[in-house]
């Protein structure tokens, strides 16, 4: 089963509006609330234009851009600037280098005084 994203307001009964239509998760507003953000399955983020204050209206969703997220089920993988325009996302290197790293213990006292 593949989760979508949904917009319902809160609190008080009101519609509940589907926004993904291929499923995603990780659903996140822009600050002034005209665009909505998404993961979609395929690790794709997906911009969606949203119209109205009371009755919302959803325009399409478009394709942003492929990320490195590696799962839906991940925790919170990304961020939005206020002015959706920039991302901050949390996603593994695939040029990752392993560098030793070395642990001192009880390093205080093998500092002269």
């Amino acid at each position: 089963m593949v989760p979508h994203v949904f917009v319902q307001a809160f609190p008080g009964p009101s519609g509940k509006y589907q926004v993904s239509r291929e499923g995603g998760g990780f659903p996140t507003w822009r600050a002034d609330g005209k665009e909505l953000f998404y993961i979609a399955p395929d690790a794709t983020l997906i911009a969606v234009p949203v119209e109205g204050t009371g009755e919302l209206t959803f325009g399409a969703p478009q394709s942003l851009f492929q990320t490195a997220v590696p799962r839906l089920n991940a925790s919170r993988v990304y961020a939005v600037a206020k002015d959706g325009q920039r991302f901050l996302l949390n996603a593994r290197s695939q040029h990752a280098i392993s560098e030793p790293l070395t642990v001192v213990v009880n390093w205080p006292s093998a500092v002269e005084r």
